[in-house]
C-alpha cells in the first residue's frame, strides 16, 4: 500500500484491497478491513446523501477510503458494526419522493 502524505507532513494511506461493496435491490454493503484501529480513531462522514468517507488513526499513519453509492442514501438508516478489526457498514437507498403539484 503506497504512503501519501499531507499538507501537514503527516502520512496516509488510501487502501484498495481490503474492502469489500455490494448491493442489493434495498440496501448498499461495505466491509472494511481496518487492523489497528480502534473505534474511537475512526470517523465516517456521508457527504452529498452518496459520498461515505471513512478516516481511521494509528500510531504511525491514517487512512482514508471512500465509497461513491449509486444513489442517494438515507442518513437515517445507516447502521454500522465494528468488531475485531473488521467495519461493516449498512446503508439503505433514499426512496424517492414523488410530491403532487397543484396547477394554477
Amino acid at each position: 500500500m503506497r504512503l501519501y502524505t499531507d499538507e501537514k507532513g503527516r502520512q496516509y494511506r488510501i487502501p484498495e484491497s481490503w474492502s469489500t461493496y455490494d448491493e442489493e435491490k434495498d440496501m448498499y454493503h461495505i466491509k472494511l478491513e481496518i487492523p489497528g484501529v480502534s473505534k474511537k480513531d475512526m470517523e465516517i462522514a456521508l457527504r452529498e446523501d452518496k459520498i461515505l468517507k471513512i478516516k481511521g488513526d494509528r500510531d504511525d499513519y491514517y487512512f482514508i477510503k471512500e465509497f461513491h453509492f449509486p444513489t442517494a442514501v438515507n442518513p437515517e438508516e445507516i447502521k454500522t458494526t465494528f468488531k475485531n478489526g473488521i467495519l461493516e457498514i449498512h446503508a439503505k437507498p433514499k426512496v424517492p419522493q414523488v410530491k403532487k403539484i397543484a396547477v394554477m
